[in-house]
C-alpha cells in the first residue's frame, strides 16, 4: 500500500511540473498549481495555399481541465468549443471571396478551470480568393437629356473605373457594390457612344454607353404675319440647351434668343411691311453647334384677294363676294352683265354681285378686277353664268297596248312649250318654264300594229324630244294540232297574247274536255281526250278566238283500237310441231281461238302465244285458221285470221314467203347473188359475148322479192347502155 500511495504522488508530481513548464513559457505570471493539471492542443498551425474552404481535425487533449477557445474568427468554426475532457476538435474554415488580401487569424485554446490559466494560441491562415468582376448589365442608353443611371458591381476586390468620354461622368462606391453614370444633354443631331472600364490589376469588363441625339421641337414651324408690326409666341421644348438667331433679316427679332432643356416660351417679332410685295425670313434653332431646324416667317405687302371665281346660273342671281385687304381698293373691269353693291372701299368688306338672265343657251365669262390706286395691286375674279338648259329625265317611255299613262320629269331654267306628232297620246302640261312634271296618257291600241310617236319640247332656239312607243295586240298559238291514241289522255294548249279570249270545242262533241274556256292574256288550257273503244277514227277541232285577231283551229284526232301479229301464217311439216312465238301489238283486249281440233293455241306471256299442230296422217294437205278478236270495243268489231297449213305426208315442202330468196332469211344484209343461165360469158344478156355490161344489185334490205317494198333502198347500176332504158340494144 506504501508503494502504491508513493507512485500515485510521483506521477502527479510530474504532470506537475509538465503543466508548468508549458504555463510557464506562455506566461510570465506563472502561478503553480498545487492540484494535478494538463492540457494542450495537437496542432497549433493550419495553413492552406488556396482560398476555397476546407476542414481540418485536432486533439485537445486535457487531465482533469475543463477548457475553452476564444478569440474565434467569423470565418472559423470550432466544434466542439468547449470541453472536460480531451475530445477531437473539427475546424471548419469558410471560402476566401476576398481577392485584395491573405487571411489570419489567431485563436486560443484556455483553461476555464479557476484554480489554473492556460491559454495556447492557434494559427490559422488562408490565401486570399482570384480576383472576379461582374455587371449588372453590360450596355446602358440614355436619351437626348442630361440623366444619371446606377450600375451594380459584383466584386470581390477593390476595383477601378475609367472612361474617355468627356460627356459621362462616373460615381463609384465601393462599400455598394455601385457605379453611378451620369451624361450632359446631347447637342450633337447624331448617336454617340463610348465605353466605360471596370478593372482590377489584369481584370477587366466593360459598359458599352449609347445617348441618342437631343429631341427639340416647337409648337409652330411656320408663322405667316398681315402686313402690320406684330408678334407671334412659339414654345419650344428640348432636351438640350438651345440658341435662336436670325439671319439677314433685320426686321424679325427673337426673345429670348437661347435657353435651356424644358420648354420655353419664346417671341418672334415682325416690323410693318410697306411695300406691295410679300416678304419672307428664317429663325434658325440649334443645340450646341448642331442646326436642329428653321421656323419660317412670311409677312405680307399690301393685298387684294377674295374668291378666284363666281359661278351663275342663266337666271338673275345675286351672290356675296368677300374682299379680303389692308389697303384700299376700287373695281376697275367688270362684265356688262354683272352689276355690284358696291365698287370702292378700304380693308376687308363684302359686295354682292348681281347676274342678269342669259337669255341664251350658251355659256358666257368675264372678270371683275379689283386695283388699289397709285400702287400695282391688281386682282381678278372670273364671273361665268351658264346658258339655259332644258333636260329630260326619260327619252322614250314604253307602253302595253292597254291604256295608261306614265309621269316623267324635265330639268330646266328656260320658258318651253311642247307639241306630240300623234291624236293616240296626250301629254300635260304643254308649256311651262323651269322644272316640271309631265304626264304621258295613251289610248289602248287595239290594232295588230305597233306604233309611236314623239312630244317636241322647243326651248330658246333648241328642240329636244321624248319617243313614245305602244305594244300592239298579238296572239300565239303553241301547237296546232294533237293526235291521240285510243285510250286517250292530255296535252297543253299554251296561248300567248294580251287580248281576251275564248276557246270552245267545234260540234261539241263529248268525247273532248276544255279545262278553260275563256280569260285574258296568257293562258294555259288543259285539253282532256277519253277513250276510244271503237274501230273508227274520230277528230274535231278546238277553236281559239279573240276580237283582234282571225279564229285559230287546233286540230285534235284520235285513232281507233288496233291489233295486228308478228306474221300473217304459219306451215307445218306433217309430222306437225310448234311454232315460234307470235307477237300481238294492240292498244285493246283481244281473245285467241280457233275451231281446228288439230291445232293448239299456247299462250307464253303478254301479247305472245304459240301453235302447236299434230301429226298429219294423211298424204293431203289440211289448212286451218286461227282467229284474233278485239273484245273491248264499244262500237263496232274487228278481227284478223291467220292461216295454217301443214303438208300431207310425203309431199314436198314450198316455202311460199320466199320465192325469190335463196338464202330464206329475209335479211338484206346478206350478199345477195344472182345466176343467169343461158348467157355464158355474155353478161349483158343481148347474145353479143363482146360486150362488158354489168348488173350491181345493192340496197335491197328487207324486200328480196324487189316488187312491192317502197321502203326499199335499191339501186341498180348499168353501165354500157347509155340512152337505152331498156337494155334490148334498141337505141
Amino acid at each position: 500500500m506504501k508503494n502504491l500511495i508513493l507512485n500515485i504522488l510521483i506521477s502527479l508530481f510530474v504532470l506537475c511540473i509538465t503543466g508548468c513548464v508549458d504555463e510557464y513559457y506562455m506566461n510570465s505570471d506563472f502561478t503553480p498549481s498545487l492540484s494535478a493539471h494538463y492540457l494542450r492542443p495537437s496542432e497549433t498551425s493550419f495553413s492552406y495555399n488556396y482560398s476555397s474552404a476546407f476542414t481540418k481535425s485536432f486533439t485537445v487533449e486535457s487531465v482533469e481541465t475543463p477548457w475553452a477557445f476564444t478569440e474565434v474568427a467569423d470565418w472559423l468554426s470550432l466544434s466542439p468549443m468547449s470541453g472536460n475532457s480531451s475530445a477531437s476538435v473539427t475546424l471548419n474554415v469558410s471560402e476566401n471571396n476576398n481577392a485584395d488580401d491573405n487571411r489570419t487569424s489567431i485563436f486560443y485554446l484556455i483553461s476555464t478551470d479557476t484554480d489554473w490559466e492556460y491559454s495556447r494560441a492557434i494559427t490559422v491562415s488562408q490565401a486570399k480568393a482570384s480576383p472576379s468582376l461582374g455587371v449588372e448589365k453590360s450596355s446602358i442608353s440614355f436619351g437626348g437629356a442630361s440623366g444619371e443611371q446606377k450600375v451594380k458591381i459584383t466584386s470581390n476586390c477593390k476595383w477601378s473605373v475609367s472612361c474617355s468620354a468627356s460627356w459621362i461622368t462616373l460615381s463609384p462606391d465601393q462599400s455598394k457594390g455601385q457605379l453611378s453614370v451620369s451624361v450632359s444633354a446631347n447637342t450633337q443631331t447624331s448617336y454617340r457612344s463610348s465605353v466605360i472600364y471596370i478593372s482590377y490589376g489584369n481584370t477587366k469588363t466593360s459598359i458599352s454607353v449609347t445617348q441618342s441625339p437631343s429631341t427639340i421641337t416647337t409648337t409652330d414651324y411656320t408663322l405667316n404675319y398681315e402686313n402690320i408690326a406684330s408678334k407671334y409666341v412659339v414654345e419650344i421644348d428640348s432636351e438640350a440647351p438651345w440658341s435662336a438667331t436670325v439671319s439677314n433679316s433685320s426686321w424679325i427679332s427673337v426673345n429670348p434668343n437661347e435657353g435651356g432643356a424644358g420648354k420655353t416660351k419664346v417671341e418672334i417679332s415682325v416690323t410693318a411691311n410697306t411695300s406691295v410685295s410679300s416678304r419672307s425670313g428664317y429663325v434658325s434653332i440649334k443645340t450646341g453647334s448642331s442646326s436642329r431646324f428653321q421656323i419660317e416667317v412670311i409677312q405680307k405687302g399690301l393685298y387684294i384677294t377674295s374668291e378666284e371665281s363666281i359661278d351663275f346660273s342663266s337666271s338673275s342671281e345675286s351672290k356675296p363676294l368677300s374682299i379680303q385687304s389692308n389697303t384700299s381698293w376700287t373695281v376697275t373691269e367688270k362684265p356688262n352683265w354683272i352689276t355690284l353693291s358696291k365698287e370702292s372701299g378700304t380693308g376687308n368688306g363684302e359686295i354682292i354681285v348681281t347676274s342678269s338672265e342669259n337669255p341664251n343657251t350658251t355659256s358666257r365669262t368675264g372678270e371683275i378686277v379689283f386695283s388699289q390706286p397709285g400702287l400695282s395691286i391688281k386682282w381678278s375674279v372670273t364671273v361665268t353664268q351658264s346658258g339655259k338648259f332644258f333636260t329630260s329625265e326619260s327619252t322614250l317611255l314604253e307602253f302595253s297596248d292597254k291604256a295608261g299613262e306614265k309621269n316623267f320629269n324635265i330639268l330646266s331654267d328656260a320658258s318651253w312649250t311642247s307639241y306630240h306628232t300623234d291624236n293616240w297620246f296626250v301629254s300635260t302640261p304643254t308649256s311651262g318654264k323651269g322644272n316640271a312634271s309631265i304626264t304621258v296618257s295613251v289610248e289602248e291600241n287595239k290594232s295588230t300594229e305597233e306604233r309611236t310617236g314623239t312630244i317636241n319640247y322647243s326651248f330658246v332656239n333648241e328642240t329636244k324630244s321624248v319617243n313614245i312607243h305602244q305594244q300592239a295586240k298579238y296572239l300565239t298559238i303553241g301547237d296546232q294540232s294533237f293526235s291521240f291514241t285510243s285510250k286517250g289522255g292530255s296535252h297543253i294548249i299554251n296561248i300567248s297574247t294580251n287580248g281576251d279570249w275564248s276557246a270552245s270545242v267545234e260540234h261539241e262533241v263529248s268525247w273532248l274536255k276544255l279545262s278553260k274556256t275563256s280569260g285574258s292574256d296568257n293562258a294555259e288550257i288543259l285539253l282532256t281526250v277519253e277513250d276510244n273503244p271503237s274501230v273508227n277514227t274520230r277528230s274535231t277541232a278546238v277553236v281559239i278566238k279573240t276580237e283582234y285577231f282571225q279564229d285559230v283551229r287546233i286540230l285534235v284526232s284520235q285513232s281507233p283500237r288496233y291489233i295486228s301479229v308478228s306474221t300473217s301464217s304459219i306451215q307445218f311439216h306433217a309430222k306437225g310441231g310448234t311454232s315460234n312465238v307470235v307477237m300481238v301489238d294492240t292498244d285493246g283486249k283481244y281473245t285467241i281461238q280457233t275451231s281446228e281440233s288439230w291445232l293448239t293455241i299456247n299462250e307464253t306471256a303478254d301479247n305472245a302465244f304459240t301453235v302447236s299442230a299434230t301429226k298429219n296422217p294423211t298424204s293431203d294437205k289440211r289448212e286451218g285458221k286461227i282467229v284474233i278478236t278485239l273484245t273491248d270495243l264499244q262500237e263496232g268489231s274487228f278481227s284478223l285470221e291467220m292461216t295454217v297449213k301443214q303438208i300431207g305426208d310425203g309431199n314436198s315442202f314450198i316455202i311460199e314467203e320466199f320465192p325469190e330468196d335463196g338464202n330464206w332469211d329475209s335479211l338484206g344484209g346478206e350478199n345477195l347473188t344472182i345466176t343467169i343461165t343461158g348467157y355464158t360469158s355474155d353478161k349483158n344478156w343481148d347474145n353479143k359475148p363482146g360486150d362488158t355490161t354489168k348488173i350491181n344489185v345493192t340496197g335491197y334490205s328487207n324486200d328480196n322479192d324487189w316488187n312491192y317494198n317502197d321502203k326499199s333502198n335499191s339501186n341498180v347500176s348499168i353501165n354500157r347502155y347509155g340512152t337505152d332504158i331498156n337494155w334490148d340494144n334498141s337505141f
